[in-house]
C-alpha cells in the first residue's frame, strides 16, 4: 500500500529522473541497453569519425550503504513526501535487528542503523530515490543512463584526447 503511493505520487509529480530505468513499470534491462545502444549510433551517424568513451560503473553493497536519515531529509525536501507516510518509512528504516540461526543455534541480536531491507518491495523505490539527483550533477560532462546499482556513462567526440580527459 505505501508502496503504491508513494509510486502514485512519483508518477503524477515526475519526479523520478528519466535516467533511471531500474524498479519502474514499463522499464527493462532491455530498454536502457537499447537507448543507450541508439544513443551511441546515432551521435556516429552524425560524424563518422566520432569516438565513444564508456564507464560502466555496479555500486557494491548498494542497498547496505544507504544513508536513511539523508534518504529521509531527501523525500521530504526534494519528492515532497509528507503526511503520515514518512514517519513510517522512517520507522521502517530505523531500529532494524537481525539473528541468524545455524545448526540450531541463534546468535544475539545486530542491529541495522543504515541501508534498506533487501527483500521489501519498497526498498527499491527508495533506493532509486536515494540516488535521484546523482545524474543530473554527471549530465554536465557526459550522457548517463542508470538500471538501480548499474550506471553507463558515456561521451561521443570527435576528439579523443578531449574524450579521455573528460
Amino acid at each position: 500500500m505505501v508502496l503504491k503511493r508513494l509510486t502514485f505520487h512519483l508518477h503524477s509529480h515526475n519526479l523520478l529522473p528519466e535516467e533511471q530505468y531500474g524498479f519502474r513499470d514499463g522499464h527493462s534491462t532491455t530498454d536502457q541497453l537499447l537507448y543507450f545502444c541508439q544513443r551511441i549510433r546515432d551521435a556516429h551517424n552524425r560524424k563518422f569519425t566520432n569516438h565513444t568513451v564508456v564507464v560502466f560503473l555496479d555500486l557494491s553493497k548498494a542497498f547496505e550503504k544507504v544513508w536513511n536519515n539523508f534518504l529521509v531529509i531527501k523525500l521530504y525536501k526534494m519528492f515532497g513526501t509528507g503526511g503520515k507516510v514518512l514517519p513510517w518509512i522512517y520507522d521502517f528504516l530505523r531500529n532494524r535487528l537481525i539473528r541468524v540461526k545455524f545448526n540450531n543455534f541463534l546468535s544475539r541480536s545486530f542491529s541495522f542503523f543504515q541501508g534498506v531491507p533487501q527483500g521489501s518491495v519498497l526498498s527499491p523505490t527508495l533506493f532509486s530515490l536515494y540516488l535521484s539527483g546523482t545524474e543530473s550533477f554527471i549530465k554536465r560532462k557526459c550522457e548517463v543512463g542508470a538500471f538501480a546499482d548499474d550506471i553507463v556513462l558515456w561521451k561521443t567526440d570527435s576528439d579523443l584526447t578531449k574524450l579521455e580527459r573528460h
